[in-house]
């Protein structure tokens, strides 16, 4: 688990998590919502600003499950926040990767992510991001805690 704290203006720059965490891995994110943009390679447009193939909205609450090519072939990075955000990454190494003496917390093993449907209808979907899509086999997950009930 990992924990990122990103004040006004700051962002994530292209990147592909290393391939010694085990697939799939997710984040929940807190305190405002912010995009997520994915690609082949996101170019930067300006400061914090960042062109990709496809640009989905993370709302408060909603967790991201990055999986196969989302998670290994396509960059993902996330634009200048407008305010304050925090977000939680559970992701887990790959058992012959770990450090002889590790010891995995026994409470936590086990854990599986729970699958919803969601709207997709804020995702940027013009014909080049569902091109991209189909071309990418992106396969994305993005939870959003407010269309959950109890």
């Amino acid at each position: 688990m990992s924990s990122l704290l990103l004040e006004e203006g700051d962002f994530v720059p292209p990147h592909i998590d290393n391939h010694d965490i085990v697939r799939p891995f997710c984040t929940v994110s807190f305190l405002s919502e912010c995009n997520i943009v994915f690609g082949s390679n996101p170019k930067a447009v300006g400061p914090g600003e960042f062109d990709g193939l496809i640009a989905i909205p993370l709302p408060v609450g909603s967790v991201l499950v990055l999986n196969g090519n989302g998670a290994d072939i396509a960059k993902h990075c996330v634009p200048a926040v407008p305010m304050k955000r925090i977000s939680i990454t559970f992701r887990r190494m790959d058992e012959s990767k770990r450090p002889i003496d590790h010891v995995p917390e026994p409470h936590l093993q086990g854990i599986q992510p729970l699958v919803y449907e969601v709207e997709r209808e804020k995702w940027s979907t013009g014909p080049r991001a569902v091109a991209g899509l189909m071309q990418w086999n992106l396969q994305l997950e993005v939870i959003d805690s407010s269309s959950l009930t109890s």
